[in-house]
């Protein structure tokens, strides 16, 4: 697994940047420069499962591992959405198992 580390310095607070990445009348917009259409389907509490679609049916599936209203929000990969439906055991979403998203305000 390869690390990647990046780090920005947003002129907003806390609680602004942690609305972009929860609500989605604000993520819809951030996520769509990955793929158009994409959104997320969780409530973003701990253990809960994110599902990250676009238009396609394509994405990502994570759990939630951490989240520290306006500090932290964590999840780590266990699966792909292959049109439309949940794939946990194919080779290609072994590909992402285990690899982790950490945003840290």
């Amino acid at each position: 697994m390869k690390t990647i580390k990046k780090s920005i310095v947003i002129h907003a607070s806390n609680q602004k940047v942690w609305n972009v990445l929860i609500k989605n009348e604000y993520n819809k917009q951030w996520f769509a420069e990955f793929s158009e259409g994409s959104h997320a389907q969780t409530d973003w509490q701990v253990g809960s499962k994110a599902i990250f679609t676009d238009t396609t049916g394509g994405g990502l599936i994570a759990r939630i591992t951490e989240n520290k209203l306006n500090q932290l929000l964590s999840m780590e990969y266990i699966g792909i959405m292959v049109n439309g439906k949940e794939d946990y055991g194919s080779a290609e979403a072994k590909k992402y198992n285990g690899g982790k998203e950490i945003y840290v305000l």
